[in-house]
């Protein structure tokens, strides 16, 4: 029988309880603090990724209403020199979701550059849930090993798999605090799809393929991805239609419940954002999932539905659309070694992640800045 635990045995894995003491806290709502990847949080003071009418849409009221507060894809941005970051954040129910790391699902990530450098922003802590006996609120700090103040941009991503509540930030009193430059795109790209876009299972929210692609390309992005529940709805086609955005990534065939609803829904989805954006650029991207792994899913031909896909697209191509993309989802996990990037034979583990933001860049960097 074990008896102790492993924070006993290894000092590295104790979670400390942070000190406060020169420490003042802000709402995440607060200015100039800038949220990203979130529905008119400002005005609703809630993080959510859907407006509130699709909790009252009996069409997919059961399975989005709790999805939509997710907060996968969600950053906080500013610019500051104090010496350490700090987070007071209350979750909503948290549970823990087995196969996906609780730093992943739960917890916060945080990436920052020097102010007025050019760079990708450097991965630099994460906030590791160290949940209080209340089980929903956590506090967590980083502090940066330097004599005199730095202005540094940070970046902050929110949780991929929970309801976060509040997020407040605790700087050094006295710190100086600005807006975050602007990201280089006006617009954001939207990816609308599965568990993979939400970000299952990355073992933290900055290493999701979107996240990842966001930092190496500088632009800012909503992800709509909705854990075994983007089924092509009409509603959110028309919802995302009215977005203002510079792209548009479509990657759900993988929720597909048959070939059938794929095919009744892929085009029709395409052709409803197409008939609102005609200059949009749309990227139709198939599931990344290895083929080997394909074959051994009797429930779902993936095959099958990879054509459906391409079809769709070439049916965009025949019929004129010069502003349409397709990106092959066996080519995205890698070659022979794809398995190995999975955590369950689905979901990409931080090394399939990468290998997808590898395979998309080309395209989304044409996209976004030669087209």
């Amino acid at each position: 029988m074990c008896k102790n635990r492993i924070e006993e045995i290894d000092k590295n894995f104790k979670q400390e309880d942070i000190n406060c003491t020169n420490i003042s806290f802000k709402s995440c709502f607060s200015k100039p603090f800038s949220l990203h990847g979130f529905y008119k949080p400002y005005e609703e003071q809630r993080l959510m990724r859907l407006p509130k009418e699709f909790e009252n849409d009996e069409m997919i009221q059961a399975r989005l209403s709790e999805l939509m507060y997710h907060t996968a894809g969600g950053r906080l941005r500013f610019k500051t020199d104090s010496r350490s970051i700090a987070i007071r954040a209350e979750l909503c129910r948290p549970e823990p979701v087995p196969h996906i790391a609780p730093t992943g699902s739960m917890g916060f990530d945080m990436f920052t550059k020097p102010d007025g450098s050019f760079g990708i922003p450097d991965y630099t802590a994460c906030f590791v849930p160290h949940l209080k006996a209340d089980g929903c609120s956590f506090e967590g700090m980083y502090q940066f090993d330097v004599k005199k103040p730095v202005m540094r941009e940070i970046t902050i991503h929110f949780p991929l798999y929970s309801k976060v509540s509040s997020l407040e930030v605790g700087l050094d009193r006295g710190a100086g605090i600005a807006a975050p430059q602007p990201y280089a795109t006006m617009l954001p790209v939207v990816f609308y799809g599965s568990s993979i876009t939400q970000g299952a299972c990355s073992s933290r929210p900055g290493n999701c393929y979107t996240a990842v692609l966001s930092r190496e390309l500088d632009f800012d992005f909503i992800n709509l991805g909705f854990s075994g529940n983007a089924y092509g709805d009409q509603a959110v086609a028309e919802y995302i239609a009215g977005l203002s955005m510079c792209a548009l990534v479509l990657e759900y065939d993988y929720n597909a419940r048959s070939e059938q609803e794929l095919a009744d829904t892929h085009h029709a989805f395409y052709r409803i954002v197409r008939n609102k954006n005609p200059e949009l650029p749309i990227v139709m991207m198939s599931a990344p999932v290895a083929a080997p792994t394909r074959l051994r899913m009797p429930k779902k031909r993936m095959a099958v539905s990879r054509l459906i896909v391409m079809e769709s697209f070439l049916e965009g191509i025949k019929s004129g659309d010069k502003n349409l993309y397709f990106i092959d989802g066996e080519s995205l996990l890698g070659g022979k070694d794809a398995r190995n990037t999975l955590v369950d034979s689905v979901h990409p583990n931080d090394v399939g992640f990468k290998n997808m933001a590898d395979r998309i860049y080309p395209v989304l960097k044409d996209v976004l800045y030669h087209s």
